[in-house]
Order: C-alpha cells, then structure tokens, then sequence
C-alpha cells in the first residue's frame, strides 16, 4: 500500500511558535497510536487536523504534536513528520512516532483508518531500519487513549481485514518531505562533493524538496521555507544561522550555525542519496 500524505503546508498548518529539534528516523524505537478522546468526531477533510493544531497551539505548544494524524476516510495528515520530535506522549516523543485516529468516545475505527494506520508503521519500521514496537498512548503514560476500540486492536497486533491486506511485496512509500520519498538521483546527477555550495547543489535540491528548480536562493525563498518545514526551523524562508544549527542537526554535523565545507559537503552527500 502507498501512503499518500498530504504535507501540512497543503491542510493549512500554522507557522511553528518555537523551533522544533530534528530526530534521525533510525532512533526511532516505538509507534504510539493516539485517539481524539472522549467526544466522537464530526469534522471531515482538513478541518480534522486543523482543530488538533489550533488545540495543541492553545497549549503554548510548538503546534501539532502528533507526528500524522489519520480520519475515517483513511487519508493521513502531515503533523511533525517523520523527522521531527513529537508532544504526543512524555519519554516518547523522541523515539517514537505519535500517529492519532480521528475518533473519540465510542467510535470504531473505519477499515481505511487502520489500513492508513498499519501502512503509516510499516513505512515508519522501514525508515527506522528495524520493526518498531506496536503501542498506544496508555501503556506508557495515565490515561484511556488510545480508547476502547484502538487499544485491544494494537494489542492484537493491528490486524486487517483481508480487503485491507498491504501486498507484502510492495512496501509503502510517503510522499511528503521529512523524509521526502523521491527517486535516486542518477549517476548523471550526482553532485561532486566538493563542500561548494553553488548553482548545481541548490539546483538538486530544490529538485527534492519539490520546489522550483532554478538554482537561485531568493530572499524569501520556497526550497529555504521547505527545508525549514522539514528540519524543524521558523518557516520564514530566509536563510540564518538558526536555519543552518537546525540542517547541521538534521545531516549530522556540528551545529554551528556556519555553513562551511564540512556542512555542504556532508549536505551534498545527503542530496546525492536521492532525498532530504
């Protein structure tokens, strides 16, 4: 099954209040499935992880804290992403990944949510190289979510119904930036790793952040204010030494705020995996 996630940028997330710490997806250790609470939801489409936002926002938080957040029609909705630490659930938040089901108080969850759901772990376990423990939110922390229908569902194992089966040969792939699932680059688009940041680095990766490829940086810029998405910076498109402590961060380097030889070298490497 292929996961199609709709970035945040298109359900209208809102500008981060406060940077948000980068994690590589190979610390990830567990999957936390998440319900809404006691009330059962009503709202469809983007509205569903727009109140989750505006709520966790309300709490002085970064916003969103759920990694994805998945509704009863089965469509899964950017939070933090794949690389970005949570606020789903204390001593988790780094080293797992927080997925909620739109439902609340006595709802079941659809067959398309939980096809949503398992597909979203299969993803996450091979991103992090290793199958992550199945969990939800009340074996780790007091309180009844995930709820009375997700909890013996996780327990069980997250079973399918046959219908809802992912073929085993064909593991998900997300479409959304964090990490952002693209083609190889070629051998004819390598880049050579000459720690330069010029036309031909910029150009490539605009090329994988899905921005327009021109090999300039403008002042705002669409591939800085993407990046900055991904590794958890402002999103104001400009690109400073905050931007630069947070990609640092997020490729492995020093975080030092600048972007010498070191850090476009290890950049340029990165690019020439084929994503961000």
């Amino acid at each position: 099954m292929t996961i199609k996630i709709i970035p945040g940028a298109k359900w209208g997330r809102r500008a981060w209040a406060q940077p948000i710490h980068a994690v590589p997806t190979t610390e990830r250790q567990h999957f936390l499935v998440h319900y809404d609470g006691g009330t059962p939801i009503t709202r469809t489409g983007n509205a569903v992880p727009q109140a989750v936002d505006k709520e966790h926002h309300g709490n002085g938080w970064a916003g969103i804290g759920y990694n994805f957040l998945v509704d009863q029609a089965g469509n899964v909705y950017e939070g933090r992403g794949w690389n970005l630490v949570g606020a789903h659930c204390p001593n988790f938040n780094r080293n797992g990944i927080g997925v909620q089901v739109a439902i609340g108080g006595s709802q079941e969850p659809s067959e398309a949510a939980k096809a949503a759901v398992v597909a979203l772990y299969a993803e996450a376990s091979r991103l992090a190289g290793k199958n992550l423990a199945k969990s939800f939110h009340g074996e780790h922390f007091s309180t009844s979510c995930a709820g009375s229908h997700l909890i013996p569902w996780v327990k069980a194992g997250m079973p399918l119904s046959g219908a809802q089966q992912p073929a085993q040969q064909a593991p998900p792939v997300a479409s959304v930036p964090a990490p952002r699932a693209v083609k190889t680059a070629t051998n004819a688009s390598q880049l050579a790793i000459d720690g330069v940041w010029g036309k031909a680095t910029t150009s490539l990766w605009q090329k994988l952040m899905g921005t327009p490829v021109d090999g300039i940086v403008s002042k705002p810029s669409a591939l800085i204010r993407a990046v900055q998405h991904t590794v958890g910076s402002p999103a104001d498109g400009l690109l400073g030494p905050v931007t630069w402590r947070a990609i640092q961060r997020y490729i492995g380097v020093t975080a030092d705020g600048v972007p010498g030889p070191v850090t476009i070298k290890a950049l340029q490497r990165r690019l020439n995996t084929g994503k961000f």
